[in-house]
């Protein structure tokens, strides 16, 4: 995993996860570039999800897309793969290494989408405690799913539990 274009490889897919990212109603037509800064290294890919009716935008280094090539791998962002797990009301975190993708959605409508890195479980537990408070969730109330490469005797597991009494963990 780069720590410039942070991603994973899984069933032919390069899934990214950079922070650089937009999604939108497939309806709506304006670009990345009007949110965030494109630089002339970077390629904006956009793929749409006519099931959904939604259009994601993102950013990716020129290069990373002809290792991909060469690779022969298929190029999707988090947000698009996370779709395939059933998440639930709560917060869902999506962990790869050492970055999270933070999904909140509440009454089945997504009130929060975001990609933060961390360095140690603290990090991580800061992230997850920020949002809620900014949100003005209460933490007894959450429930936390976590998916990805996470042990279920993990000390992000730990932590969170201290703090959340719903905690349950799909790899």
């Amino acid at each position: 995993m780069s720590t410039e274009n942070p991603y994973f490889i899984d069933a032919g897919c390069a899934i990214s996860m950079t922070s650089k990212f937009h999604i939108l109603s497939e309806n709506l037509n304006f670009g990345i570039e009007t949110l965030v800064p494109v630089y002339p290294n970077e390629s904006i890919i956009n793929h749409t999800d006519t099931l959904n009716y939604l259009k994601y935008q993102f950013c990716v280094p020129v290069e990373f897309i002809s290792n991909l090539s060469v690779q022969n791998l298929k190029l999707k962002h988090i947000t698009e793969y996370f779709l395939k797990f059933e998440v639930l009301n709560g917060i869902n975190v999506y962990i790869n290494a050492n970055y999270a993708l933070i999904y909140i959605i509440r009454i089945a409508d997504p009130v929060f989408i975001n990609i933060f890195k961390f360095n140690t479980p603290e990090d991580l537990l800061y992230h997850i405690v920020r949002v809620n408070q900014e949100l003005n969730l209460e933490n007894e109330n959450q429930n936390i799913q976590l998916f990805g490469r996470i042990a279920e005797d993990s000390q992000i597991i730990r932590l969170l539990k201290i703090y959340f009494s719903n905690v349950s963990s799909f790899n």
